[in-house]
């Protein structure tokens, strides 16, 4: 029980009362010695006297001098008794180092306190009642405290193996499954390791990564910290703050006891029976708290709350205190503010002993609480993390219904900024634009979920013109295209990342890339789907082109002469410079295929179409009738080696 904060004022007079008592004793000490040194040398100086004229007197025989001086030579020498400065300086320095080990210990606030002067406190009736139930609520209340320090619902858990468990479950399931993407193309895992804002699913996990992150100074793609991480010394500071705050009350609580014990008991041996339970009651409470909030805060895993749990651990350490002050009724608190200070000893052996008991107390309870609680707690975090986001991120797995097998595919990186175009496509809608021009809206959810699975070669079968859609979207010429068909050309700038004024010319270099389905629809001339002689990759009604385009081929090739594209003609070079690339992204071939693969290509960029004669076919397919996936028949570009009686998409000149 140290010096409450409550009573600094309190006990101000009392200070001033024994500051004058010191002073008073120092000035009659003094005065005394004074007074008996001269006392002392004027008796000396008498019996030196007497003794002297005890010599020099003479008694006759038979006279009442000689009788008297014959009693007395019987009588015994009455023995003189020393007082010299020197003893008494030195009783006074003996007397000066009692004093000074004693040490003066007050009567702090504390409902126990009532029972050492109940009965003589002269309060009314009510005030003492009040004063029995302050006394017994406080304990009450102290109870109820100890019972719900020691229940798992305030102690918390710390990440443990069911917690790994549970990572590992959601690792292995939601975290990877494709249902989770998101418009992007992102993983789901991905975007909780990297610490997606917008994310909804699993934002519990989604935390713990984060907190972890901030507890132990860990990056996003990191899994070990470098020294000391900020969580665990806060940690470990708190703790300490916590262990002094309760030692401080262990060290009043003693104090307390020494004091009381060498007051003597008198008819008061009940009293003092009630006072040390109470001390007792008051020592169980302390442990217990010392013992709970260390648990408390060490299961803390937001740096965050380190602080903010430490600091009221300390008010309830004063719970009593605090009660004290506020119910205690005032002529009670008087009467035990009057009680004289406890004395106690405070000698240099003692003080070392007390100061050697403390520092081992805080240095024990520090250390245990690193081995036992702070570093496993460390180590599970990381293995907690690494359970969520180690290994690789970037893929998504389903499980085939028909014959349950799982099928994968690997996905994009995570990336804070989005540069998809339907989330802008959204919020242009949804923030400025009256009319939907990104997004094609359907009546229906039967047309909703037809819209959605619907493929490109299904797209591209329409009764539209085979054109440019920019001479209309953009300028307002050339046949009218209807409306719903705006959401496709708009969509085709924005997927490319260009801006919506782009015309179909300045979008003509992406012509051939993987993801410009939709600007070989808009843009079928621009992009070659009507020419018979051109890079033939991607010309078909699956990668883009209309098939209005697709039909007006075999009637510009009609014209054409039965004769082969040359060797290093751009058409002949760039199909082969992409079909490697083409077929892997879009079949996911084995890396044998892909070496057999690059390898015909080399080959057929010297060779010509010659080659075709030799190798036929790649990937089972046939390359002079085309892939209706990928490519149009390279018969376009080598009619005189691919046509036959019955090739398509031959000029007339090679028939028979």
């Amino acid at each position: 029980m140290a010096a409450p904060i409550f009573e600094a004022d309190a006990w101000d007079w009392e200070a001033g009362i024994r500051e004058v008592e010191g002073r008073l004793r120092e000035e009659f000490r003094s005065e005394m010695e004074r007074i008996l040194t001269e006392c002392t040398a004027r008796i000396n100086g008498l019996e030196s006297e007497l003794h002297r004229w005890q010599r020099l007197s003479v008694d006759f025989p038979g006279s009442e001098a000689a009788s008297t001086k014959k009693d007395a030579a019987v009588l015994p020498k009455p023995t003189t008794v020393s007082a010299s400065p020197q003893g008494l300086e030195s009783k006074k320095e003996a007397q000066e180092k009692k004093e000074d080990d004693l040490q003066p210990v007050a009567f702090t606030d504390s409902p126990w306190n009532l029972v050492l002067v109940l009965g003589r406190t002269g309060a009314g009736w009510m005030d003492i009642v009040l004063a029995c139930c302050v006394l017994i609520a406080s304990q009450l209340l102290q109870l109820a405290f100890c019972f719900v320090l020691l229940t798992d619902d305030f102690l918390g858990r710390p990440p443990d193996d069911r917690m790994l468990e549970t990572a590992s479950r959601w690792r292995e399931g939601a975290a990877h499954d494709y249902r989770n993407l998101d418009f992007e193309g992102t993983s789901l895992v991905a975007r909780v390791c990297n610490g997606d804002g917008s994310l909804i699913k699993s934002s519990q996990q989604q935390s713990v990564v984060s907190q972890i992150n901030a507890y132990l100074g860990l990056e996003v793609a990191q899994f070990n910290p470098e020294g000391l991480s900020a969580g665990t010394v806060l940690c470990m500071l708190c703790i300490l703050y916590h262990c002094l705050c309760v030692c401080t009350e262990f060290r009043g609580v003693a104090l307390s006891l020494e004091g009381l014990w060498r007051v003597e008991l008198g008819g008061s041996r009940m009293r003092f029976a009630l006072f040390y339970l109470g001390r007792l009651f008051r020592v169980i409470f302390l442990l217990i708290l010392l013992l709970a909030g260390i648990q408390w805060i060490a299961n803390t895993t937001s740096i965050q709350l380190l602080v903010l749990r430490a600091l009221p651990l300390f008010g309830l350490a004063r719970v009593d205190g605090i009660f004290y002050v506020a119910v205690m009724p005032r002529k009670i608190q008087a009467s035990i503010k009057k009680l004289k200070p406890m004395q106690v000893r405070n000698t240099v052996w003692l003080s070392q002993v007390e100061s050697l008991a403390v520092a081992t107390f805080i240095v024990g309870m520090m250390l245990w609480s690193w081995s036992q609680l702070v570093a496993p707690l460390e180590d599970v975090m990381l293995r907690l993390k690494w359970e969520y986001c180690g290994g690789k991120q970037n893929f998504v797995v389903g499980v085939n219904e028909h014959h349950g097998m799982a099928v994968g595919r690997h996905t994009v990186d995570f990336h804070n900024i989005t540069t998809d175009h339907v989330p802008l496509a959204v919020r242009e809608y949804a923030f400025t634009s009256h009319d939907p021009t990104h997004i094609s809206f359907h009546g229906s959810s039967r047309d909703f979920e037809r819209g959605l699975v619907e493929t490109m070669a299904t797209t591209t079968t329409t009764h539209l013109m085979c054109g440019d859609f920019d001479a209309w979207f953009l300028q307002g010429q050339g046949d009218p295209i209807p409306s719903r068909y705006g959401p496709y050309w708009w969509s085709a700038s924005a997927v490319l990342g260009m801006p919506e004024s782009s015309t179909c010319s300045d979008m003509e270099d992406h012509c051939q890339g993987t993801n410009s389905q939709l600007l070989r629809m808009v843009c079928g001339v621009t992009c070659g789907c009507v020419e018979p002689q051109s890079n033939v990759l991607y010309k078909v009604r699956a990668q883009g082109c209309l098939k209005r385009c697709l039909d007006e081929v075999p009637m510009w090739i009609d014209d054409l002469p039965c004769e082969d594209i040359d060797t290093d003609a751009e058409a002949w070079q760039s199909f082969w410079n992409l079909y490697p690339a083409a077929v892997e992204s879009f079949y996911g071939i084995s890396q044998n295929q892909s070496l057999e693969i690059r390898s015909a290509a080399s080959e057929m960029k010297t060779e010509g179409c010659a080659l075709l004669e030799i190798i036929p076919d790649l990937l089972e397919v046939t390359l002079c009738d085309g892939d209706p996936q990928l490519y149009a028949p390279l018969s376009q570009l080598c009619p005189k080696t691919c046509c036959t009686a019955d090739t398509k998409f031959c000029p007339s000149s090679c028939s028979p």
